[in-house]
């Protein structure tokens, strides 16, 4: 619940996406692979987009707006950790 409402605190400020990146096709690729079956994959993926830093941060809100709770819950962990909060 907390990583929810830091989300929803995150996305109500001011565009925090104006400069970022368009999402990559390795970075699509990587958000359906955090909602994949096997959990290495899942946590290779996070990570990897973890490593892009500010280049997937559009890809990260992206995945934090998936129908998949499982991507859902990774990328907010992302935003979380990418804000400090």
């Amino acid at each position: 619940m907390f990583l929810a409402l830091s989300l929803a605190l995150i996305l109500s400020q001011a565009d925090p996406l104006k400069d970022a990146p368009a999402i990559t096709e390795e970075q699509e690729k990587l958000i359906k692979l955090m909602g994949d079956e096997d959990f290495r994959t899942r946590e290779k993926a996070t990570a990897d987009l973890a490593k892009m830093d500010y280049k997937g941060l559009r890809a990260i809100y992206k995945a934090a707006q998936s129908s998949d709770p499982e991507i859902r819950a990774r990328a907010s962990r992302l935003v979380s950790h990418y804000y400090g909060v």
